[in-house]
């Protein structure tokens, strides 16, 4: 079935064709700085304020989007969606319903770097994140629209235009969409200041999640060549950092007049503390042992469509991930001995089957690749899609 039967008008698949054609190569570049900056940070440089940007921090400015009123639907597309077209379907009838209904749609994006291969321009996908958009906008003109991990200032910029041109190709007011921001990396800690300032008409919110901010850290220094083993040796959970990076972001928001979402904490397993110490280790096999059954049982239930499996989302996945991978890295599994530690621990949640022995086949990519931030998604992706195939999913008929 054609997405474009998802949208309401055939002008909307005009319009974001020419978003596609305007902003795909921009969207590469940004994605290329993000892996630029994650290839320096593994020689121990950190993001820091930009010396271009003083004038920005020092001046007296507020946002000025209208403050959300009324109940608020959430439809998240990034953490807790299985991007099959019967739920895409699903997702269609529920805006409506939520429109109808005078209730208002928050939609959470999919993040930048992922493409959504059922829409192509000129035989290439076009950017997840700009059909979830022309989806959101499409239903209901008045939804809040989650943008998915800014890194930086210059993200900002790209969204702000990318919105303002979709919004004049449909006819909305320029900056009549509203945003909430997702802070989920160092260097969008770093410039949320000047993140809020590019999208000032139109952010009302901040969302900070302490599991991503973590992720962040694990993945900026999973690439250090000699990892001593005792930077994991305390409990990666707690830190004088994030207290002082949210209290940041609580004066900020209060400064500049948005409000600050805060994910609460609580990592995505965490082994009962000692009954002796009270203390919680950071690594142990067990703790391990139970982050690698979370993993593989996610994938499993996704891959079968279930949306949130256990109540968990692809945040939590990735951690539990990011932190095998560094137990194995840092020495506290050596990687040589690794096959023989998951035959061990690792559980078997597969039985038979062809597209079973598959998911379970793509799990050691996923646990051990080096560049972790994205790629899982991706390629958890594609085996979707290749299943969705081997159905032969018939086309659908929306209510």
């Amino acid at each position: 079935m054609p997405f474009t039967s998802f949208f309401p008008q055939s002008r909307i698949s005009d319009a974001l064709t020419e978003l596609q054609k305007k902003f795909g190569d921009a969207r590469t570049s940004l994605l290329r700085i993000r892996a630029d900056r994650v290839r320096l940070a593994r020689t121990g440089w950190r993001p820091r304020v930009p010396s271009e940007t003083k004038l920005i921090r020092a001046a007296e400015w507020r946002t000025e989007a209208a403050p959300m009123a009324g109940e608020t639907v959430d439809f998240d597309l990034e953490s807790r969606f299985v991007p099959t077209e019967a739920a895409y379907a699903e997702l269609v009838r529920e805006l409506d319903r939520a429109g109808s209904a005078g209730k208002t749609a928050r939609v959470f994006l999919r993040g930048l770097e992922l493409d959504e291969p059922r829409f192509s321009i000129a035989g290439r996908p076009i950017a997840a994140a700009f059909f979830d958009l022309a989806l959101a906008l499409s239903r209901g003109p008045g939804a809040i629209v989650v943008l998915p991990k800014v890194d930086g200032y210059l993200e900002a910029r790209f969204w702000a235009e990318v919105v303002r041109s979709f919004e004049l190709s449909l006819g909305l007011p320029r900056d009549s969409t509203r945003f909430e921001v997702s802070i989920e990396t160092l260097g969008g800690a770093v410039e949320a200041e000047e993140i809020l300032f590019e999208l000032k008409e139109s952010a009302v919110g901040i969302r900070y999640d302490v599991r991503l901010d973590r992720f962040d850290a694990l993945r900026l220094d999973s690439g250090a060549p000699n990892l001593p083993r005792e930077d994991f040796t305390g409990d990666p959970w707690t830190g004088l950092e994030i207290a002082t990076r949210t209290e940041a972001l609580e004066t900020l928001a209060r400064k500049r007049g948005v409000r600050l979402s805060l994910r609460p904490d609580g990592g995505p397993i965490r082994e009962a503390a000692s009954a002796e110490t009270g203390e919680t280790p950071a690594f142990s096999l067990d703790r391990l042992r139970a982050m690698a059954s979370f993993a593989f049982g996610f994938l499993k239930e996704w891959y079968e469509g279930t949306p949130t499996p256990g109540g968990r989302d692809w945040t939590d996945f990735e951690l539990a991930r990011a932190l095998l991978w560094t137990a194995i890295h840092s020495g506290f599994l050596r990687e040589e001995n690794y096959e023989a530690w998951r035959e061990e621990f690792g559980p078997q949640p597969f039985e038979g089957g062809s597209a079973d022995d598959a998911a379970i086949r793509t799990l050691d990519p996923l646990v051990r690749t080096a560049i972790f931030p994205d790629s899982a998604k991706t390629l958890a992706f594609s085996i979707l899609l290749e299943r969705e195939k081997a159905r032969s999913v018939s086309s659908l008929r929306l209510a």
